[in-house]
């Protein structure tokens, strides 16, 4: 057979696939169709239905590694929202004492200041 021609066996093992889903595959896509090559009763198919058949495998493997990826940056997300929230409850409890503090001081300000001292001369202290 020409160079250029797989059997279904081989092109499933080169595709990483079974051979019944090139047969699937080919039954449901008319492109595939014009593709395969019928000799003696066996079924041939042209070594650029690789091109077709094998994205497939790598579409799986990029969807795990895209998976992987999005649960690995996840976990970093998650880690830093945590220290963000620990970040806050601090900013929290600072901001809690600062209103104690300014209400100390705005009490301190409206109460009236002890008057005046008076200071009495001494000649009328012993007179």
């Amino acid at each position: 057979m020409d160079s250029k021609y797989l059997t279904i066996a081989e092109a499933a093992a080169a595709a990483k696939l079974t051979p019944q889903a090139v047969y699937k595959r080919i039954a449901t896509t008319e492109s595939l169709k014009k593709l395969v090559k019928v000799v003696d009763g066996k079924k041939y198919v042209h070594i650029n239905i690789l091109e077709v058949l094998a994205p497939q495998q790598s579409k799986q493997q990029v969807d795990n590694e895209l998976q992987t990826s999005l649960i690995e940056t996840i976990a970093l997300l998650r880690s830093q929202l945590e220290v963000k929230d620990k970040q806050i409850s601090e900013l929290n409890e600072r901001l809690r004492e600062a209103h104690i503090m300014t209400a100390q001081n705005q009490k301190q300000l409206i109460e009236p200041a002890p008057g005046p001292v008076e200071k009495k001369a001494w000649w009328k202290i012993l007179g």
